[in-house]
């Protein structure tokens, strides 16, 4: 119960941050996408470890990105890039119709 309660605690907090700030609704959804891509069998282990990686990548740029304290046009459009980047590999490896065993 309390697990639970944790749980939907960090979802409410998480979903709402302010656009900068800690992991964003879309990385949020893009997790689920993967893990759920998992799940139905449309990737396969390795796939969902490289579109982990992406999303690592991303959530490491964001750090750096607010390092100085002011995450600049130039850096937050380089983010947003990376995001629908990933965003269209997920779509990709999801619907690459290859096998998964």
């Amino acid at each position: 119960m309390i697990i639970v309660v944790l749980v939907a605690f960090a979802t409410t907090n998480t979903l709402s941050a302010k656009p900068g700030e800690g992991v964003t609704k879309k990385q949020i959804e893009q997790q689920h996408r993967i893990r759920h891509g998992v799940a139905t069998g449309q990737l396969s282990p390795h796939e969902a470890h490289m579109l982990e990686a992406q999303q690592a990548h991303i959530r490491h740029d964001k750090r750096m990105a607010r390092a100085d304290g002011v995450v600049t046009p130039a850096e937050r459009a380089q983010i947003e890039h990376e995001q629908r980047r990933a965003g269209a590999n997920i779509y990709v490896q999801k619907n690459d119709c290859q096998h998964r065993h």
